[in-house]
Order: C-alpha cells, then sequence, then structure tokens
C-alpha cells in the first residue's frame, strides 16, 4: 500500500465518520421531532378535549378521523370505536344520519361552511339541542382534504328562548283576552303593536296603523287636542291620560279613557310607552241620564213646591178672611168653597206622587173585568168637569152607538181618560174645545183626546210621557200640575196590553193623545156589567144620613184632633178625643167607643200597637185608620193589626159618613 491509497483510506474514513455523526445527529434530531409532535399531539388533544364544545374531523367520506373527548363521553365510547366510523354507523337516528352524511358532501363538494341545529338524544339517554357547523379544509391542490366539525350544546338558550316564546305568547292571550285596546310604542310615541281588540273594533290593520296611523280613526273635532297633549307627555316623560271618541269600523263613533304609562330601563331611561283604552261610552250616557235626572229633580222639587204653595196662598188668604167676623155668610162660604178647590188641588198633588210611586215599585194590581167603556167614559167626565167648566171650556163626547167592551180594571181606565181631560184642559185657554171620541179599529178600540191647547213642540213628542216631562203652560190656570199625569197614563194602558201616542202640529197648533185598548173577547150587549149599578149604589149610600155614635179619635196633631171632633160633633156624634195611645187607653173603660179613628204615626205606642190593644179590650169596635201613609204595604200592615178601614188624609168627611152609614144598616 503507497502512500497515495493511505490517504485516500483516510479520506473514506473521515467521510464516513462523518456520515455517522451527521446520521446520529439526524436521528437525535428525528427522535426530538417525534418527540415534540407527540407532545403537540398531546397538547392538542388536552386542549380540544377540555372545550366544552364537540370538536371533531371528517374524511371526504365522512368518516371520523378525530374527535375530542366531550363527544365520545356523550356517545358513551372510546377514540379507537369512533375512528374510521361515520354516523350510520354509530347508530344515530336514520334520518338525522342521513342528514349529516348530506351536510358534510355538501362542504365538500361546495367548500362552504354548513350551520345547522337539531335535537338529539345520546346513547345514554341525555337529551338536548345542539347547534354545530361544518368547515371545509382545503388541501395543497385546492381542494377539501378534511372537514373539520364543531357542535355546541343550546339547550339552556333554547328553554330560554322557549320560555321567552311562552312569555311572550301569555301576554299576547292577555293582552288579546282583556276588553281594553292594547298598544305599545318606542320612546318617540312610534306605535309597532296593538293587541286584537284594537283591530277588531277599527277594522283596520297594523300597517294602517302603526306609527302614527292611529291618527285615522280619531274623531276631527279632537285629534289636535289629543296629538298635542300626548306629544307633550312624550317630552315630560310623565303619565298620559285622555278621553276622546274613536271611529269603528261601522263608522260609528265612541267615547274611550285611554292611559299611558313610560316603561324604562335600570338607567331610568324611558324605552318604550305601555298605552290602554277604555270604552267609556255607556258610563258617559249613564253620567249624562245621571246628570239630566238630578236635573229633572231639581227641576220636580221646585215645581212640587211651586205647585204646593199656589194653593195654600189662598187656603191662607181664606183664613184670613173667615177669621174676620164682620163679613157675611156669603162670602164666607164662597172662600170656604175657594179653600176646598185648593185643598182638592193638594190632595190630588199628593195623590198623583203615590200613585206613580206605586207604579214605578209594581205595586198596583188590576182588578179586571169586563167593562162598558161608556161607563167609564162618564165617569172621568163627571170628575174632570168642574175643571172644565171653571175654564169656560166645550167639551164634546163621541161614542159609537153601539156599546164598546173592553177587558180591564174599570177604575184605571177611568183614571186614564181623566187625566188625559185634564191635561187637555190645563193646556187648552179659556174658551177652548175639547174632544174626546172612540172607533173601533179592528181588534182594538181607539180612543182620542184632542184640544186647540198650545200644543207640543216636534222634539218633545218622542219624550212627553216621560215622568215630570212638562210643556211650558202659558194659559191662565191655576197650576201646571207634576208633570206625572201623562207617565201614569202611559204605564197603565201598557199594562192594559195597549198603547199611547202624542201628536202635535207644534206651539199654537193643539195636540192629540190616541189611546188603543184591546176589545173584550165577547163585545156583544148579551153580557151586563154593573159597574155603574154599583156605583150608583155607593151613591146613594152616600147620601144615606149615618146614625150617632160613640167615637174616639186619637191623633197627636192638636189642630187636626180638634177639627176632626168639630166636624163630627157637627153630625150629632159623642166625641173623646186623646193626643196619644195611654190617654186613649184611659179612656176606654168610661166612655166605651163603639168608632175609634187611629193616627198611625202617634209618639210610644204607633197606631197599630194601639189597635191591637182596642181590638183586645172592646172586640166589636170599627177601626178605622186615618193616616199620612197610604201606600199598600202600609195598608197591609193596618189590616194586619185589626183595622176595619185604612184612609188617608187629608180625608174627606164623605167617606167617614159613608162608612158610618153602612156600619148601622
Amino acid at each position: 500500500m503507497n502512500n497515495a491509497d493511505v490517504s485516500m483510506t483516510s479520506v473514506e474514513n473521515e467521510r464516513q465518520k462523518k456520515n455517522g455523526e451527521d446520521l446520529r445527529e439526524l436521528l437525535v434530531t428525528l427522535r426530538e421531532s417525534e418527540d415534540r409532535f407527540d407532545q403537540q399531539t398531546r397538547i392538542f388533544n388536552t386542549t380540544l378535549s377540555a372545550i366544552a364544545d364537540f370538536i371533531y374531523i371528517f374524511d371526504r367520506q365522512g368518516k371520523f378521523i378525530y374527535s375530542n373527548q366531550p363527544l365520545l363521553d356523550l356517545l358513551g365510547i372510546p377514540l379507537e370505536e369512533i375512528i374510521g366510523k361515520n354516523f350510520f354507523e354509530l347508530n344515530y337516528p336514520a334520518d338525522l344520519a342521513a342528514k349529516l352524511q348530506q351536510q358534510i358532501q355538501q362542504v365538500v363538494d361546495t367548500k362552504t361552511i354548513v350551520r345547522d341545529e337539531t335535537p338529539f338524544t345520546s346513547p345514554t339517554g341525555e337529551s338536548g339541542f345542539y347547534e354545530y357547523i361544518f368547515s371545509p379544509v382545503i388541501g395543497a391542490d385546492g381542494s377539501v382534504e378534511l372537514v373539520a366539525g364543531s357542535t355546541r350544546d343550546v339547550t339552556g338558550r333554547k328553554q330560554i328562548e322557549q320560555t321567552l316564546l311562552d312569555s311572550k305568547e301569555k301576554f299576547q292571550d292577555l293582552a288579546n283576552s282583556i276588553s281594553q285596546f292594547a298598544w305599545m310604542t318606542d320612546r318617540e310615541g312610534w306605535i309597532f303593536w296593538y293587541n286584537k281588540r284594537w283591530f277588531e273594533y277599527t277594522g283596520t290593520t297594523l300597517e294602517e296603523m302603526q306609527g302614527w296611523g292611529w291618527r285615522k280613526v280619531h274623531h276631527p273635532d279632537h285629534i289636535d287636542r289629543v296629538v298635542k297633549k300626548f306629544e307633550q307627555k312624550l317630552i315630560t316623560g310623565e303619565e298620559w291620560e285622555d278621553t276622546f271618541p274613536l271611529r269603528s269600523k261601522t263608522g260609528e263613533y265612541r267615547w274611550f279613557l285611554s292611559r299611558a304609562l313610560p316603561i324604562k330601563d335600570k338607567t331610568g331611561e324611558i324605552v318604550r310607552w305601555f298605552g290602554t283604552n277604555t270604552d267609556i261610552e255607556d258610563v258617559r250616557l249613564a253620567e249624562e241620564k245621571l246628570k239630566e235626572a238630578d236635573r229633572r229633580k231639581d227641576e220636580f222639587l221646585a215645581t212640587l213646591a211651586h205647585e204646593l204653595r199656589n194653593p195654600l196662598a189662598p187656603i191662607r188668604s181664606g183664613l184670613e178672611i173667615i177669621r174676620h167676623s164682620d163679613y157675611d155668610k156669603t162670602v164666607i162660604a164662597e172662600t170656604i168653597e175657594a179653600m176646598e178647590r185648593q185643598t182638592n188641588q193638594i190632595v190630588h198633588l199628593v195623590d198623583d206622587l203615590l200613585e206613580i210611586s206605586r207604579i214605578t215599585q209594581g205595586k198596583i194590581f188590576l182588578k179586571k173585568e169586563r167593562i162598558n167603556l161608556k161607563n167609564a167614559v162618564e165617569m172621568a167626565v163627571e170628575t174632570s168637569r168642574d175643571s172644565i167648566t171653571l175654564n169656560g171650556q166645550n167639551l164634546e163626547i163621541e161614542l159609537p152607538e153601539k156599546p164598546v167592551y173592553i177587558y180591564g180594571d174599570f177604575t184605571r181606565i177611568s183614571q186614564v181618560l181623566l187625566n188625559l181631560l185634564n191635561n187637555a184642559a190645563k193646556y187648552t185657554e179659556p174658551g177652548g174645545k175639547i174632544n174626546l171620541s172612540a172607533v173601533i179599529n179592528n181588534n182594538n178600540v181607539e180612543i182620542r183626546v184632542r184640544d186647540t191647547g198650545i200644543g207640543i213642540p216636534q222634539d218633545m213628542l218622542s219624550t212627553i210621557f216621560e215622568m215630570f216631562k212638562q210643556v211650558k203652560n202659558t194659559c191662565d190656570q191655576p197650576g201646571n200640575g207634576l208633570g206625572i199625569g201623562l207617565s201614569v197614563v202611559k204605564s197603565l194602558v201598557e199594562m192594559h196590553n195597549g198603547s199611547v201616542e202624542a201628536d202635535s202640529a207644534g206651539i199654537g197648533t193643539g195636540s192629540e193623545f190616541t189611546i188603543r185598548l184591546p176589545l173584550s173577547e165577547d163585545n156583544s150587549e148579551s153580557l151586563n156589567t154593573n159597574t155603574s149599578a154599583q156605583n150608583n149604589d155607593m151613591q146613594t149610600n152616600d147620601n144615606k144620613k149615618s146614625p150617632q155614635y160613640r167615637i174616639l179619635v186619637v191623633d197627636d196633631n192638636a189642630d187636626a184632633l180638634e177639627m176632626m171632633k168639630f166636624l163630627l160633633s157637627m153630625d150629632n156624634h159623642t166625641v173623646h178625643t186623646a193626643c196619644d195611645g195611654a190617654t186613649a187607653i184611659s179612656i176606654i173603660p168610661e166612655f166605651q167607643p163603639e168608632i175609634c179613628i187611629l193616627d198611625i204615626g202617634l209618639p210610644v205606642m204607633d197606631g197599630y200597637e194601639l189597635a191591637r190593644l182596642l181590638r183586645e179590650k172592646i172586640p166589636g169596635v170599627l177601626l178605622i185608620a186615618l193616616s199620612g201613609w197610604g201606600q199598600d204595604e202600609d195598608r197591609r200592615r193596618s189590616k194586619e193589626a185589626g183595622f176595619n178601614h185604612h184612609l188617608v188624609k187629608p180625608v174627606e168627611i164623605e167617606k167617614l159618613q159613608s162608612i158610618f152609614s153602612a156600619l148601622g144598616s
């Protein structure tokens, strides 16, 4: 081996030595790289497994090549069992598996992200709602190499959303079920929501009404005021309240009370307004009726005071005339007649009040019978004749030649006709004409009372039968009354299944009242009524002179007591008086009265109690209640207490005489 060979061998050895060292360094480097890769992989796996979301990677065929631990825990399987499998192989529900595989393929084909959500129940029985994303992983050649995915459990969020949705639906149901209209605006007053009631009433849509569109259904006379006041509250942030009419889908306007409250955030800033509209149309009408009723009440009280003072004035004057003995008997007699007329006027006013009270309380009971209309007309005419004659008025009666029979209460039918005749006399000038006529029309009789009086304004024809309603009387009459008569007429006629109406061409043209009553089923003359005969018998009895009796009168009004004693003594009765029950009882043993006339409203021991005691002590005594109380309930109580008769103050002496005569017959 020469020197050249030795030299080459030395070089080769050095090269091999260096290559060995390089290889050792490369191996060290590779081992270090593998260690770093393993470390990074462990860090990657640890990091992804620490995330609550599910992280996973698919190949192009949709098979798992990676999954973090949360997904493995949900599915209840180890990593080696999920690798290389698709959703079908993992026993996912078939429809969900098909959907997921289709979406993975969509990512591969389109290189786009897919976002979706789905409910899912794991093999371990855990149910929830999940939101997932599939994203493409692009390779060097620009194609999709892998598909990365992540899934997040959004069950809590969905529950909150459902709760909010349920709350919203409940709010909607509540808002739509209330009787008010409800609405909401933003902070500037722009309305963005109404409840169903608003649209049902207005017949509009949200598109028409949102913002400030609500102005379209407001009354033009009020809209400017409403808008101005609402805008002021938007600026000040104060609660808003107003009343105004709103137009319905039928074009009708009804009044509403509207209120709006500001809704504020945590900082106190107004974020929206909530308002309601409440229908107050019926309340307003009721208030107007109450105001009208109150006005009419005041008017009635003033009229009552006037009508009572009118007859009281001549009565007081008459007392002054009688007190002076220098007037002759003729003057005194004329004065007494005038006082009697005025007293009758007061009695008539009180009777009207009691009558309308009984009617409004439903305490009128009709005693119906087959009656001859002519007899009822005759009684009404006879009763009203003095008033008509006093005014110099001419009364004409036109009745059918053949008798007309109706089925009703004789007294009430006569009262109806009397009220119409008195009304005609009251509103007809002296010397005017009054006509009462009757004609048969099918199965009804039409009774008309016409006059040439002041007439009725057209705007009052529909209300003339209301209580206390009166046409202003310009005739020279002693009193206008209380405006009750026509209301009584209407009520009594309707109780007989009839009708009444008023007609007039206006002021100065007179008026006509027409009553329609059904005829009796048998309108022939074969059946006769005894009403007239009974009335004649009563008049005959009234004219009989009564015998003399021992009479005890009890009243706590000293003047009334003395006047009654004087009147009874004029008929030669023996009269004792007492001002209370105790005094009356003390008189009994010695006096032994045959008749006791008792006031009901006595002090300490009232008339009812006194009557019971007297009935025990003198079983055969005739007890007469004489009271200012004359309602049906008062009469019932007096009957229960043992009274034989109940008379209402002021009583006509003829009524007492009639009772005395009947006692002696």
